[in-house]
This record gives structure tokens, sequence and C-alpha cells, in this order.
């Protein structure tokens, strides 16, 4: 069923290589290139090739003639021939990836039916209408009672506890348990979460192994966590990690089983005021799971008491069924999980280059208001450095005009003094004269007077 099922998947690529075979046969027509025998090929004419054309020699298509060889691909131009390169490598690459598909589809086929996963016991008089094989996965950290419930469940020790120290499971184990109730379940146990003895990576690998093992997908999973001790961030870690694993769409399916209910009856505790003061976070995990909880003794003796909490278990199992219309968890919605991951961590890692081109371009405006401004406040302070260079130079050259207009006052103003003191002086020199004359004009007349 899983082998027909990937060979539907790969019909895409058998189409792919059917066409690349013609492209190869057509190619083999276009270049004249022919094994012995299939010389009668019909050449390609000038029309076909759109006016591209060939030179092909009559005496290729005669009987036992080798074909163009050599001599056609040195006669051919750089072009054709490089365009010929191209297709060889891209005509292998193209078959590369195909057989890769296939290799990894028929080991992923193969690792579906191991044969180290043990064999599953005869349903004595049933038949799979009248009881239905639910596929069960125990999920939890190394210690808090995982295999212990599963062994409660099936009502014997079928897989190892923490008791054998040198013995915790490594791998994922399968257990087939007909319920007196009427379902028959496929147990799977798999390794601790947060064991730090065994690489991460190869508890995850070995987990998801579970969806192979389980033929026709999950029907509930259950997790276990321990009731003994306090509740910290590593039961908030196991609820992350289960996401990351399966996707969010495996809380549909989840149902947490407390271990440790001997010491609720010793102390005198119920489920209910134990979860009234536990964290947020586990307030929260449980509706996402929509309150799917129930208790668990793994340690006691009273078979009533067992067969109780089994009955309360499979009874939250068909509310897992019913809520989920019977669709189990499959494989497929797995890879579907995956596949819309990897999507959604595209589109994450584009919006943040998205919000780092914009936070860029954001800085770069920055930039450029910023530089604008600068340029701003710098010519405004070269204007005032201009102006205030001008003003200076306005007043001293007000200053240099004033003294040499002071100079130029004192130099008129001596002038003025010299040419009226020298005025002055001719006048008294004219003055003097003058009078000289009128003495002798006087003594003149004072002799014509006498002489008379």
């Amino acid at each position: 069923k899983t082998f027909s099922y990937y060979i539907k998947t790969s019909s895409f690529d058998l189409l792919l290589l059917s066409s690349i075979c013609e492209k190869v046969a057509s190619t083999r027509k276009t270049f004249g290139i022919y094994k012995k025998g299939e010389e009668n090929f019909p050449q390609m004419t000038s029309d076909q090739k759109n006016g591209e054309s060939f030179p092909v020699k009559e005496d290729h298509k005669k009987d036992n003639a080798p074909g163009p060889g050599l001599t056609f691909f040195v006669s051919l131009s750089k072009q054709y021939f490089w365009k010929l390169l191209v297709a060889i490598k891209t005509l292998f690459f193209t078959l590369w990836d195909f057989l890769c598909k296939i290799f990894l589809k028929l080991l992923a086929w193969v690792q579906g039916h191991d044969p180290s996963r043990q064999p599953l016991e005869p349903i004595p008089n049933a038949t799979p209408q009248s009881h239905p094989v639910q596929n069960i996965v125990l999920i939890g950290r190394t210690g808090d009672g995982k295999s212990a419930t599963g062994n409660s469940i099936a009502r014997e020790k079928v897989f190892i506890t923490r008791t054998h120290a040198t013995e915790v499971t490594q791998t994922c184990q399968t257990f087939r348990v007909v319920t007196p109730e009427g379902p028959i379940l496929d147990l799977i146990d798999t390794p601790g979460l947060l064991d730090m003895s065994v690489a991460p990576d190869i508890i995850s690998k070995e987990i998801l192994r579970c969806l192979i093992l389980a033929e026709g997908g999950l029907h509930a999973v259950i997790l276990v966590i321990s009731a003994k001790t306090q509740l910290s961030q590593e039961e908030n870690m196991i609820f992350r990690t289960l996401e990351v694993l399966f996707g969010s769409k495996i809380f549909d399916y989840v149902i947490i089983v407390f271990s440790g209910g001997d010491v609720f009856e010793d102390d005198d505790v119920t489920l209910k005021e134990y979860l009234d003061d536990s964290p947020d976070f586990i307030k929260r995990f449980l509706t996402l799971c929509g309150q799917r909880k129930t208790l668990f003794d793994n340690k006691t003796k009273d078979d009533v008491k067992k067969a109780k909490q089994v009955h309360e278990l499979l009874n939250l199992m068909d509310l897992v069924k019913k809520q989920n219309s019977d669709k189990p968890y499959t494989y497929e919605m797995y890879l579907n999980m995956k596949e819309e991951n990897e999507k959604h961590k595209k589109d994450e890692e584009l919006q943040a280059l998205m919000r780092e081109l914009h936070q860029a371009n954001q800085q770069m405006l920055k930039a450029i208001e910023e530089m604008k401004e600068n340029d701003r406040r710098k010519k405004e302070q070269e204007e005032l450095e201009s102006k205030r260079r001008s003003e200076e130079q306005f007043e001293e050259l007000l200053k240099t005009n004033q003294h040499n207009f002071k100079e130029m006052e004192e130099v008129m103003e001596k002038t003025i003094k010299k040419a009226t003191e020298a005025q002055e002086e001719h006048f008294e020199i004219r003055l003097m004269g003058m009078v000289d004359r009128l003495d002798q004009m006087e003594r003149t007349l004072a002799r014509m007077h006498g002489n008379n």
C-alpha cells in the first residue's frame, strides 16, 4: 500500500522521464545521429527547424553508411555545439534528481517495513469490522512513567521501565493489546524526551518513526507527565517539542495521562486540586488538548482500579475519534505540515527580508534627511558667516572711510587755512602797496601844488 502511494506520487516524475526520452529521440533525429539500422529516419527540413538547416550529405542515407560523426560536429557552429552540451547537462541532472527521488521513496518504504518491529499477536475470533485496530503512541520524558503506563494499559509488562536503568527505551517498540472492552490497541512506546544520554536529533527521528510503524495513522497520542514532581519549564519544553515534531494538529489527538496516582491517594489530593495550582502553560496546553486528561496509578495491585483507569482512557480515546471524525493523524498530514512549515518559514524569511529592506530604506531616507538637514544647517552657517564677514568688512571699511574723511577734513582745513593766510598776506601786501601808491600820489600832488 505504501509503495503504491509512492508510485502514484511519482507519476509526474515518470511523465517527465518519458518527455525527456522523446526529447532525446528528437535530438537524435535533428542531428542525424543514428544507430546501425536507423539510417532511414526522416531528416528534419529547414521548415521544421524554423529556418535552421543542417547539411546532410546524400552519402549518409546509403545502407551501411556511417553517420556524419566527427566531421558533422566540426562543421557545426559553436552556437549549436554549446546548445547540445547544455541539453546533455540538463538531461543528466534531471535523470539524477529522478533517481534520487525514487531511492529516497524506496528507502522510506523499506523503513516502514522494519523487520525489527515486534510481531503482532493474532486476534482470536476478530474481524476488522467488529474490532478495529487503533494505533496509540506513548510519549513522555524519561522517568515519568511512560513505559509503565503502557504496561498498565496492556495489563502485563511488555515495555522496559526505568527500574532497569541500563535498559531504558531507546527505540520505538510496539505491542498489540486486545482489551476486554473490545478495541484492539497497537501500543507504540517511544524513547524518552529530554534524555541527556542520547542526541536530541536521534530521539526526534526515532519518535517520528512511529508514523511509519502505525499503519493507517495515529488514533491517539498519550502524553505521560509525572505528578510526583513539581511541574516546571521542562514540561513546557515537552509541549513545544511535540508541536515542533508533529505540528499543532497533533493536539487534536493528545490525551494527557498524569502518572503517580498513588501519591495523590496517599496525600488525599484530587487531580483537579493539583491542576488548580499548576503553572499557566499547563492550563493553556490542557485547553489546546480539549481538557482530555486522566490519572494513572501504575503501582496499584487492585485489578478493579486498573480496569477503571484503562476504561476512562478508552472513553477519552473514543472522544478523540469522534472529534476527529474517525480520521487518524497520518504520515501524509505530517508531510503537509512540514511543507506548510517550510512555506511559512520561507514567508517569514521573505517578510524578515522585506522588514530589513524597509528598515534599510528608512535608514537611508533618514540618512538622506540628515544629510539635507546638515547641508541646510551648513548653508545657513555659511550664509551667517558670510553676512558676518560682510558686516565686519563694511564696518572696517566704514572705519577706514571715516579715518580717511577725517584726514581729508584736516587736510582741507589746513589747506583752507593756508589759503586764507596766503590771501590775507597777499591782501596786506596789496594794501600796503596801495597805501604806498597813495602816499606817492599825495606827495606828487603836493609838489605839483607847491609849484603852482
